[in-house]
């Protein structure tokens, strides 16, 4: 149904309309009723799929078929039309292939010509690319969860340190309050700090691997 827009195809609905992918009702239903056209014929679901030499069958990605209209497009045809220009029946949305009698013929017919594999080989690249992108997407979101994640688990573990050095009354601070410093003034959260820093995975690597003006440390902080 979404083939019918009045719109000037952009990249960024031609990118939109490759997410969604074709239009195929009754391609994983056998309940799917398929409306007869006015010489009593219909399409028919196993036109989705085509026989190759190994016996096997493989999804026509390009077949779509609009209840709407009841008739047969084809998918890439219609997003590249610039690039299949002899395509006109199969990729204009106000045309369309209605003739179900030769049905199968028609499809493998489109299928082989030079036009079609052309826009194919455009969907295809595009499909790619789009793919290539959203697994880029997800790890990034995945570093940025896990990057989150450690964050809590190091501010946590420092508030709970300094609860409980309030909690008991005890002195934060110290004369020298560097990390880095290998002296007894650097007071007691540090000097804590560190020693749980020796048994502490997450510590550890927070201390060798934070910048300066990431480790929570100081006293603005």
């Amino acid at each position: 149904p979404y083939l019918f827009i009045d719109t000037v195809l952009t990249p960024q609905i031609i990118r939109t309309l490759v997410e969604i992918g074709p239009c195929q009702p009754g391609f994983n239903s056998n309940n799917y009723v398929f409306e007869e056209n006015e010489c009593g014929k219909k399409f028919s679901p196993n036109w989705y799929n085509k026989n190759v030499k190994s016996g096997m069958s493989c999804k026509r990605n390009w077949l779509v078929f609009s209840p709407k209209a009841n008739k047969m497009f084809c998918f890439p045809c219609f997003l590249f039309r610039s690039v299949s220009q002899h395509s006109y029946q199969w990729s204009n949305p106000n045309k369309g292939v209605s003739n179900f009698r030769k049905g199968n013929e028609k499809i493998i017919k489109h299928e082989k010509s030079k036009d079609h594999r052309v826009a194919e080989n455009e969907y295809l690249i595009l499909k790619s690319r789009i793919s290539k992108d959203i697994t880029i997407q997800q790890n990034l979101m995945k570093v940025q969860k896990s990057q989150i994640e450690f964050n809590r688990s190091v501010l946590k573990r420092l508030i709970d340190l300094s609860l409980f050095l309030s909690t008991n009354g005890l002195p934060f601070r110290g004369h020298r309050e560097d990390i880095n410093q290998d002296t007894q003034s650097i007071g007691l959260f540090i000097e804590i700090v560190k020693l749980v820093s020796k048994y502490d995975a997450v510590l550890a690597k927070h201390l060798a691997e934070s910048n300066r003006n990431e480790t929570y440390l100081s006293p603005k902080i």
